[in-house]
């Protein structure tokens, strides 16, 4: 198959996860870039799995990165951001090749949780190491710990949606963020990412103290948000749904 060929059936394939609704601004440009590099590692037979242990290995070189050393926060947020872009691209091949499977949504959750918990890790040992301030600290401990709950609250939510909808035949939707959350949720993560691309671009140490802080502090908010957002959902769409199986 040409590569004009690949590049209209990913774009095809994918064109409900390509629109602007379902994505943040920055998941919207970089998801349509990486339909140009997910043509080029289907043309290399690159299989999903091999996306994602690439972008969690881009992770972890983020975190070696900075302990090897405590300057190097430009070169551990590239390879961060370069995991992040590239972990974008695993859906597209697996639709294309129709290899699309619940293992590999679960993997590749798994990773999404390890690479962005590592670059919390990034953050606050480069706190530590150059910043005398026990505030940030803080704020980096907090950020790592709300991470992967951050995450277990999408997943929860939606596989709770599913199986009320199974058994007690309910119409609840799994994924609010793209509906009741989207606009607040977008600002955080097109927040997020601003501040990311501007740590390879700033050299003074205490504009990077505050873009840490903001990366954090946004973090945080993030969780806290959807918290309330998953708890108040939770509770009106699913109060009155029947829970009388066990789930083992």
């Amino acid at each position: 198959m040409k590569l004009n060929e690949i590049f209209l059936k990913v774009k095809k394939i994918n064109k409900k996860n390509l629109m602007f609704s379902q994505n943040s601004v920055k998941d919207y440009i970089l998801r349509h870039i990486g339909v140009y590099l997910s043509v080029i590692f289907i043309k290399c037979k690159f299989h999903p799995t091999a996306i994602n242990i690439f972008s969690f290995f881009l992770g972890l070189l983020a975190l070696i990165t900075i302990f090897l050393d405590h300057t190097n926060l430009k070169i551990s947020t590239l390879f961060f951001l370069l995991a992040y872009f590239i972990d974008l691209t695993d859906g597209n091949i697996a639709r294309f090749k129709n290899i699309a499977s619940f293992w590999g949504r679960f993997l590749d959750g798994i990773i999404d949780i390890l690479v962005g918990g590592f670059f919390y890790v990034v953050l606050f040992y480069y706190s530590i190491l150059n910043f005398n301030s026990f505030s940030i600290l803080i704020l980096a401990i907090f950020a790592i710990l709300f991470h992967p709950i951050y995450h277990m609250i999408y997943d929860k939510y939606s596989s709770l949606a599913r199986w009320s909808n199974l058994d007690n035949k309910t119409n609840i939707a799994p994924y609010i963020r793209l509906t009741k959350g989207k606009n607040i949720n977008s600002f955080f993560l097109d927040t997020e990412f601003l501040l990311l691309i501007s740590l390879l671009f700033i050299n003074e140490k205490k504009i990077i103290f505050y873009v840490i802080c903001m990366f954090l502090i946004i973090g945080i908010l993030k969780f806290l948000f959807n918290l309330i957002l998953h708890l108040y959902y939770s509770r009106k769409n699913m109060i009155y749904s029947k829970n009388q199986k066990r789930n083992n």
